[in-house]
């Protein structure tokens, strides 16, 4: 009797040891709220476009829900997983059951990391240039226009269509380094081709962001930085791109206040056409916290150089604030406003938008 009991006992802390040896956490962010956005154009046939209305959009953070998985493999080594996907409470069709309020769109990678020699990343997950540029935004790399990123996404003439910084990166093989006296380094390799060869004329030999990608993060004291590069290729029939790309940020924590800075630089050329598009950015930022609450102010500008040698300038401001309910929960309100004009034509395009929500984050 006693040897079963024991027998029983120890089946029980081996299972408890297993347990508490693998994990799997839920975890995500509801963005729900009211939202308005507006866009004209001064062309000869002007355009005045505005949105508005309940959870049209997700001015702050992009809801989400995701799986996370960590097993202690032991000797300092652990095996990790991330599954992440969108959640529209607005998909833009009748009916809150639309197929496309949930997509695994986002993150979706495993990973493999050691106490001492770092980690490394397969899978598809943010760009290195992303995480730098997102990581020194004083208005916490919100959806609003005003910013660059809003500025890519409502005004195409300034990121084009590919919005580049906002690209998730499929295809990673990355690996990172344990902390060296406050400094992490980054290195991938990204590998997308396709080749079909039927032995006659017809062949196919495809490339998407097939290339490299470097980075660097550095925390001392009071100040961060971060330094982001990407070279990539894509190659379909009668095209081949290379986009190289550049990120930077800085900040300062000043106590009363904090200090950010961002550089962003892309290069996108055309080997067949020998076209090439060019484009810059720079935000300064400012971010207070007071207490439960948090003000940010930023001001953005750049420009970009198009293909046919047309030059676009933007400017870009934000301001706003955050109110922590608790940790989990924030209550926000926005305002970002845009410029965009292209020299040699008169027309010039202007944006505005404005946000009050809640942020629940699990």
């Amino acid at each position: 009797m006693k040897k079963s009991l024991l027998a029983l006992a120890a089946m029980g802390a081996f299972a408890g040891t297993a347990q508490a040896q693998s994990s799997v956490t839920v975890y995500g962010i509801l963005d729900m709220g009211y939202s308005s956005t507006n866009t004209k154009s001064s062309a000869a046939a002007p355009v005045d476009t505005t949105t508005s209305g309940l959870n049209v959009a997700q001015p702050l953070s992009n809801s989400r829900i995701g799986f996370r998985g960590v097993e202690d493999l032991g000797g300092g080594l652990t095996a990790g997983f991330t599954i992440e996907g969108n959640v529209h409470a607005n998909p833009g069709t009748t009916g809150s059951n639309s197929a496309t309020a949930f997509q695994f769109g986002r993150h979706q990678f495993v990973t493999l990391t050691s106490k001492d020699a770092g980690g490394v990343l397969v899978g598809k997950t943010d760009s290195i240039v992303k995480q730098i540029f997102d990581a020194f935004d004083a208005g916490f790399a919100n959806n609003l226009t005003g910013a660059y990123d809003g500025m890519g996404t409502s005004l195409s003439d300034i990121d084009g269509s590919s919005n580049i910084i906002g690209n998730r990166r499929d295809s990673v093989l990355r690996y990172t380094s344990p902390s060296l006296a406050g400094v992490n380094l980054s290195a991938g390799y990204m590998k997308n081709t396709l080749k079909v060869d039927t032995g006659a004329v017809t062949t196919t030999d495809t490339e998407d962001n097939t290339g490299f990608e470097l980075g660097a993060r550095i925390a001392q004291g009071n100040i961060a930085a971060g330094l982001g590069y990407r070279s990539a290729k894509t190659q379909v029939i009668g095209a081949n791109t290379v986009t190289n790309s550049w990120a930077a940020g800085l900040s300062y924590n000043a106590g009363p206040v904090i200090g950010y800075l961002q550089y962003f630089n892309q290069a996108i050329k055309n080997e067949i056409t020998s076209t090439e598009v060019k484009e810059n950015a720079f935000a300064l930022g400012l971010r207070a916290p007071l207490g439960a609450a948090t003000l940010f102010a930023s001001y953005t500008t750049g420009g970009k150089t198009s293909a046919t040698n047309v030059d676009s300038k933007m400017t870009g401001f934000q301001a706003g604030g955050l109110y922590a309910l608790s940790k989990r929960t924030d209550l926000y309100a926005l305002y970002g406003a845009s410029k965009l004009k292209a020299d040699n034509f008169a027309n010039e395009s202007t944006g505005q938008g404005m946000a009050l929500g809640i942020r629940h984050t699990f």
